[in-house]
């Protein structure tokens, strides 16, 4: 049985999370995206039902010996390089969603003597009250969210909750949020 929501579709759309909410550039995420289709493109099903179990030093080697006649060696150290760093990204997020941060790996060189260049140290952009902001957490495209406004600049997000959501369920759930309701003191 594979882990719930980590299917290559829920890494695609994972990537895709990224890019729309400006943590990776649209550019690299697409590029991660492109790699995990080609290299899983020898895949069945199956196989990509859970990625985070994958061994994509395999991977790489099955997609060299089925395809390798169409891509250049070095292209394939690139399309394992991305998606290694896509399934990393992946499991620290799932991990730990509200510490997460998109790991950048050093751009791969041809081997010609081209160096990478060091990477740059962001500038903090201080004008931005906006920057500050919390990070919505990813969902994936299985689960519903629902947004309740509680209060003045205040909206709670429930996620997870089945879409055949029973009476005696719902009541369970909101006994949890009742218990967790702090009283005001009246003096």
């Amino acid at each position: 049985m594979s882990a719930p929501n980590t299917s290559q579709s829920d890494l695609i759309a994972f990537l895709d999370y990224l890019a729309d909410k400006g943590l990776m550039n649209a550019t690299t995420a697409s590029s991660r995206k492109g790699a995990v289709k080609t290299l899983f493109s020898v895949l069945d099903p199956t196989e990509t039902a859970d990625v985070t179990t994958l061994k994509i030093d395999e991977v790489a080697m099955r997609f060299a010996n089925k395809r390798g006649a169409d891509f250049k060696p070095d292209s394939v150290k690139v399309y394992k390089s991305r998606v290694i760093g896509a399934i990393e990204d992946f499991k620290k997020y799932r991990a730990d969603p509200l510490n997460f941060k998109v790991s950048l790996t050093p751009k791969a060189t041809s081997g010609k003597g081209d160096k990478a260049s060091p990477a740059k140290e962001p500038a903090q952009d201080t004008s931005n009250p906006q920057a500050h902001q919390p990070i919505e957490p990813f969902v994936s495209p299985s689960e519903i969210v629902f947004p309740i406004p509680i209060r003045p600049n205040t909206i709670v997000r429930i996620v997870g909750l089945p879409s055949d959501l029973t009476p005696q369920e719902a009541s369970r759930i909101a006994n949890v949020i009742q218990a967790l309701a702090s009283v005001q003191d009246p003096f």
